[in-house]
């Protein structure tokens, strides 16, 4: 038997009908998982429905939940699968996932985050700053889905090879051939 992680727990309380340990574990990972998926969509509306969509995928597969893994690796796994729906039913094209610089700009320079002392450098920062976080948004946006998948989990999410090799229905050896492409990718197109 896997060691069971508190938030396996949590699901099997929820299946055996504590409706609470539910809410716990959406409220745990709403936010990352709405993040995830915004990196594999770069639309943040669409990673809340998508994100939505998963947590009604675990509420219906509790009946059915034993524990094999992490209760995250099971999570990541739905909205992986979710993202590939998606895509499947949308072509995926690098305009509609790609960001306007000044779209980025009028995004930030509403954002209550952001307080500008010396406007002209700070602007100037920020500009250099937010066209460097373009290209690196356009250059995951032109990678495959997987290899997206692959990079954000591991590097954002902090999965280990065993678990990305788990949500992604591959051995390790193939995730880490994939997380090298994926890296050799993104070096060439971001030079």
């Amino acid at each position: 038997m896997v060691n069971m992680d508190a938030d396996a727990k949590l699901m099997l309380a929820f299946k055996s009908g504590d409706v609470k340990a539910f809410e716990l574990l959406a409220e745990k990972y709403t936010k990352p998982l709405v993040n995830f998926i915004y990196r594999l969509t770069f639309d943040r509306a669409q990673a809340e429905d998508i994100a939505q969509e998963v947590f009604i995928k675990v509420y219906r597969a509790a009946k059915n939940y034993s524990v094999t893994s992490k209760f995250s690796t099971f999570l990541y796994k739905i909205a992986y699968n979710a993202c590939m729906d998606y895509f499947r039913k949308k072509s995926r094209s690098v305009e509609s996932k790609s960001l306007s610089l000044d779209a980025i700009i009028e995004k930030t320079e509403t954002s209550p985050q952001i307080e500008l002392v010396d406007k002209s450098k700070q602007q100037d920062a920020l500009i250099i700053a937010l066209e460097q976080e373009a290209q690196i948004r356009g250059a995951l946006a032109s990678l495959h889905p997987r290899q997206s998948a692959a990079i954000s989990m591991r590097i954002y999410e902090e999965k280990t090879y065993e678990e990305i090799a788990e949500v992604l229905g591959i051995s390790k050896s193939a995730v880490e051939t994939l997380l090298f492409r994926a890296k050799q990718a993104l070096k060439q197109k971001l030079k």
